[in-house]
């Protein structure tokens, strides 16, 4: 019995098949639906590196074309120039085994028995005998992966190939193979552990099984990856589990999860799914440096959101749900709601600290030292041991490293800069460099950014540890989706930064600037109605701070030199009022208020 080229043909898909061909990475192309990469032919060069992508694949019509070679044609015409195939009925088989259609080990030429006498061993150089109606293969075989049924006898096996490439096969009772897996039953990569273990992690391949493996984490995955069907007995052999999906990045790998996540909806206890921050796969996350302890704070992050997603879903919740859902139960309810210590103890006495969940805008005029005091709040935080993201639109990582390391070392950052320090001063500055370097702060400087990369950002950074504070400098700098007007483009991002606040469940402090009322009027103190371009910050902040410098209008009066105020003129949770700070310009740090300090 033979396969019709037409019944393959009707069932293939070209982005698919293309998937088995590890080398090829599709994108979105400049036309709609076009699909645009590297061309997988054979002596061709990396064309999709040129502007656009010389080859292209229109998944609505299954056809690819190159550009730069000027050939195109459908999925049987792709194969047989990939694979090198001299005969159409060994193109029509490879794609049938390529879809897991193909249904017998013959086609109109040769035998089904393949004679091999051994397992090839990784990295050995060989040639397969295979079926008449598979190509032969010759390379290195860099793995062997078999597949076995629930009581460990082989079913089938995967050899991988390099340069990269599969093949699968499945023995014929006489100590040979045959190149098809007709009549045999898919099972999970390693499935007696898969059937033993309480939580699994899925995975799209099988390298990235024994990478995961090694980190003593039971995994498994399919044969054939992203591109081959997800069948009930899969879903069956994970009914009960905890299952973690760590797809590859990209689009075929993102269909995929979609479709197991689907699937085990009701049959598997819980299931998450967890996206790398860094690398196509969970492999290349680990190779880059990465821990399996990274990982497992990945995974942890995701089955919080997924819960905190949960919740939200449910919309109305009776109180005894509430207490059953706050974290940590009735008890944690009932314990003091203090929050992360900025390490100015007025302030801190008043609001109890930066609370999760919570939007705190800290604004001011320019030059009052917004910047210098959110950094001092965040070194502060971070020295001890809380982690801090710190996002600034305006000034470069290294500046504000010079500011952090100036005001640590106690050294003006003028003298610093022009290289004016005498010994002993540099010395704390060394010191105060060293010091830094043990700090889980992390400072990110993209001008422009929007609410969703600072979002995916802070999200990517949670392999480098918990999260305890995000600061963001400023929002008058951020852009929004919106583009009506600057007022609506303001209120779309504060309120996007109060949903931020609530959905990761972090304190999140954001610098906004002042209009120039507050200068206009006797009194310079600043008043809620000063912040600049629109009243909907006002709304949507938990708290909103005010920071002034007296002298900065007085610089004559030297009863003002160095005092700074710290207005809490709103607080959901609190009460308002008046805090003084120090100020020390050369240094550009500030603390907390005494006399002695100010007079010094």
């Amino acid at each position: 019995m033979s396969l019709s080229a037409e019944s393959v043909k009707s069932r293939a898909d070209i982005v698919a098949v293309l998937g088995h061909y590890g080398s090829v990475r599709l994108r979105n192309g400049g036309k709609a639906g076009e699909l645009v990469g590297e061309c997988p032919l054979p002596g061709h060069a990396k064309s999709g590196t040129q502007p656009g992508g010389a080859f292209t694949v229109t998944p609505d019509k299954q056809v690819y074309h190159c550009f730069k070679c000027g050939i195109g044609g459908d999925v049987f015409d792709l194969v047989k120039r990939i694979e090198g195939f001299s005969r159409f009925d060994q193109v029509v088989q490879h794609v049938a085994e390529l879809i897991g259609m193909a249904d017998d080990p013959v086609l109109a030429a040769g035998s089904g028995k393949a004679e091999h006498k051994r397992n090839p061993v990784a990295g050995e150089t060989l040639t397969e005998t295979l079926p008449a109606s598979a190509p032969a293969v010759q390379g290195k075989v860099v793995a062997t992966y078999p597949y076995v049924d629930e009581g460990g006898a082989l079913l089938y096996e995967v050899l991988r190939y390099e340069p990269k490439g599969f093949r699968q096969r499945r023995p014929d009772g006489n100590g040979g193979w045959i190149g098809n897996l007709s009549g045999v039953g898919r099972v999970l990569y390693r499935l007696p552990e898969v059937i033993a273990a309480d939580e699994v992690f899925f995975v799209e391949g099988e390298r990235d099984v024994h990478t995961v493996l090694a980190g003593g984490i039971t995994a498994t995955t399919n044969s054939g990856g992203a591109s081959a069907p997800w069948l009930p007995e899969y879903s069956e052999a994970l009914r009960g589990k905890r299952v973690v999906i760590l797809p590859d990045q990209d689009e075929p790998g993102q269909k995929h999860t979609a479709k197991i996540e689907a699937a085990l909806q009701g049959i598997a206890a819980d299931v998450v799914v967890v996206n790398v921050p860094t690398g196509k796969d969970v492999t290349e996350y680990l190779e880059s440096g990465k821990t399996v302890e990274n990982l497992l704070q990945l995974v942890a992050g995701a089955r919080e959101t997924k819960k905190r997603d949960e919740i939200e879903a449910r919309g109305l919740l009776s109180p005894e749900e509430i207490y059953e859902l706050y974290p940590g139960g009735i008890n944690a309810f009932l314990e003091p709601r203090h929050g992360i210590k900025t390490g100015f103890h007025k302030f801190d006495e008043m609001t109890l600290g930066l609370h999760a969940g919570e939007l705190t805008i800290l604004a001011a005029r320019p030059r009052m030292g917004k910047t210098a005091l959110a950094l001092n709040i965040a070194v502060n935080i971070a020295k001890r041991g809380h982690g801090v993201r710190f996002f600034s639109l305006e000034m470069s990582r290294e500046s504000l490293l010079t500011r952090m390391v100036c005001a640590w070392a106690n050294v003006d950052s003028l003298q610093f800069r022009s290289g004016e320090l005498e010994p002993w001063q540099m010395e704390r500055v060394k010191q105060a460099i060293s010091d830094s370097c043990d700090l889980p702060l992390f400072l990110d400087h993209k001008t422009g950014a929007g609410l969703e990369s600072i979002q995916r950002k802070i999200a990517a950074s949670r392999d480098r540890g918990p999260i305890s504070l995000v600061v963001i400098d400023y929002l008058g700098l951020m852009e929004a989706k919106s583009k009506e007007n600057r007022t609506q483009e303001i209120s779309e991002l504060s309120r996007g930064l109060k949903m931020m606040a609530r959905d990761l469940h972090l304190p999140l402090l954001v610098l906004a600037q002042l209009n120039r009322e507050s200068e206009k009027r006797t009194d310079t103190t600043p008043q809620l109605s000063d912040l600049r371009d629109s009243g909907s910050i006002e709304q949507d902040a938990d708290v909103v701070v005010f920071l002034s410098r007296p002298e900065v209008y007085k610089p004559n009066d030297p009863t003002l030199r160095g005092l700074a105020f710290l207005n809490v003129a709103k607080q959901r949770n609190g009460p308002n009022g008046e805090i003084r700070l120090t100020f020390r310009a050369g240094q550009t740090q500030f603390e907390n208020y005494s006399p002695a300090t100010e007079e010094a």
